[in-house]
C-alpha cells in the first residue's frame, strides 16, 4: 500500500489520514496568513497570526537560460556594412518572461529622421502589439510591450526597411521570433534563470491560470485576481523545509528544528511581520495532482492559493530515496508579500 497524506494547522497540527479508492493515503496541509481558520478534516491549516497584511494588493513592477543572446538574427547579413550588432530575446529563444523588453543595438549611428517607431513592430498570431518605443541614443532601441505577453506564445520582431546610418547605408529588413514561458506573471528573465527549474515554472504557472480565472474554494467563491511573482528568496524557505520532510521522514508545518513557515522565510531574507502563508503536500507525484489535491481541500490551501493579498510565490518538491519515507514526494508552496 502507498501511503500519502493531507494536512493543516494553526501552528497546532491536526492529523487525519485519508485513503483512497485505490488504497492510496494522500498527505497535505495549509498554513495561511492572517485571517484565515482552522477546521478538522482531511487537511492541516498553520496560520501565521503575525502577518501584517498589505491593503495594496497590486502586483510589484517587475526568467530558462539563454545560451546566448546577443547574436544576431540568422536572416540578418553579417557581412553588410550596417547591422544588429547585439540583441535580445534571441532568435529562437525559448521561455522567454512575460514582461521581455526587446533590445536592438546598430553598429551605426542612425539618422534620426529615419528612426522611428513605425520602422518596428511585435507581433503575435498575425497581431501588432503595442509597445513604448525608446530610443537612448542613435544605435540602441527598446521595444517595451504596453503590457505583460501572453503565456506559452510565438512572438516575432520585424524592422522594416528605411533605416540609414549617418554614414549612408541602408538597413536590410529583418525579422526573428521567440516565446514566452508559462503564466509567470511579471516574473523577470533574470529570476527565471537564476532560480526556477522546469517544476517551478509548470508550479507557478498553475498557480497563476487559477487565479486569473477564480476559483469556488470550500469556504466560498474567490473571484479571479493579480498572478504572483516568482521569489528566489521564499523559494529557499520552501525547500529548506521540503528537504526537512524528506530527510526526516515526516508531514508537518512545524520543521524538525522547531521553525514555522514565517520563520523560515525571515532566516531565508523575507521581510518579518509580513503576511505570508504555506502549503505542504506529501505522496503526489506530479505538480497537477499537488494542485488538485489543494484546490479541493476542505481547509485552508485553496484560499492561500486565491489570496488577493499575496504578491510573491516560491515552491518545491524534493523526491526522498526510494524506500527511505513514508510518502516519497514532499511538496511545500509558500506565499507572501514584501
Amino acid at each position: 500500500m502507498t501511503m500519502q497524506k493531507l494536512k493543516s494547522t494553526n501552528f497546532i497540527a491536526k492529523k487525519i489520514t485519508l485513503v483512497t479508492t485505490a488504497l492510496i493515503l494522500l498527505a497535505l496541509t495549509a498554513c495561511g496568513g492572517a485571517g484565515t481558520t482552522n477546521s478538522e478534516d482531511n487537511a492541516e491549516q498553520n496560520v501565521d497570526n503575525t502577518s501584517q497584511p498589505d491593503t495594496d494588493t497590486t502586483t510589484p513592477p517587475v526568467d530558462t537560460p539563454n545560451t546566448d543572446d546577443t547574436s544576431p538574427p540568422p536572416d540578418t547579413d553579417s557581412s553588410s556594412a550596417f547591422i544588429i550588432e547585439s540583441y535580445a530575446p534571441q532568435d529562437g529563444a525559448n521561455e522567454r518572461s512575460l514582461a521581455t523588453e526587446i533590445t536592438i543595438n546598430f553598429n551605426k549611428p542612425i539618422i534620426a529622421s529615419t528612426l522611428s517607431e513605425n520602422k518596428f513592430s511585435l507581433s503575435a498570431n498575425g497581431t501588432n502589439v503595442a509597445f513604448t518605443f525608446t530610443s537612448e541614443n542613435s544605435s540602441a532601441i527598446s521595444l517595451a510591450p504596453n503590457a505583460l505577453l501572453s503565456p506559452n506564445t510565438t512572438y516575432t520582431v520585424a524592422i522594416n526597411n528605411g533605416l540609414m546610418s549617418e554614414d549612408g547605408d541602408e538597413f536590410d529588413a529583418s525579422a526573428w521570433s521567440f516565446t514566452t514561458t508559462g503564466n509567470l506573471g511579471a516574473t523577470a528573465q533574470s529570476t527565471i534563470d537564476l532560480c526556477m527549474s522546469e517544476d517551478d515554472i509548470d508550479m507557478l504557472d498553475a498557480v497563476n491560470n487559477v487565479r486569473a480565472t477564480g476559483y469556488v474554494c470550500a469556504s466560498g467563491s474567490k473571484p479571479a485576481t493579480t498572478p504572483l511573482i516568482w521569489s528566489c528568496v521564499i523559494a529557499e524557505a520552501a525547500d529548506r523545509h521540503s528537504n526537512d520532510m524528506a530527510s526526516n521522514n515526516f508531514h508537518s508545518h512545524t520543521g524538525s528544528d522547531g521553525s514555522n513557515h514565517a520563520q523560515r522565510m525571515v532566516e531565508a531574507g523575507f521581510p518579518s511581520n509580513r503576511a505570508s502563508g504555506e502549503n505542504i503536500a506529501a505522496g503526489y507525484t506530479t505538480v497537477s495532482a499537488a494542485m488538485e489535491a489543494w484546490l479541493s481541500s476542505p481547509t485552508g490551501h485553496c484560499d492561500n492559493i486565491m489570496n488577493a493579498n499575496y504578491t510573491d510565490f516560491g515552491s518545491s518538491r524534493v523526491i526522498a530515496p526510494a524506500g527511505t519515507t513514508t510518502y516519497g514526494t514532499y511538496w511545500t508552496q509558500n506565499f507572501g508579500r514584501p
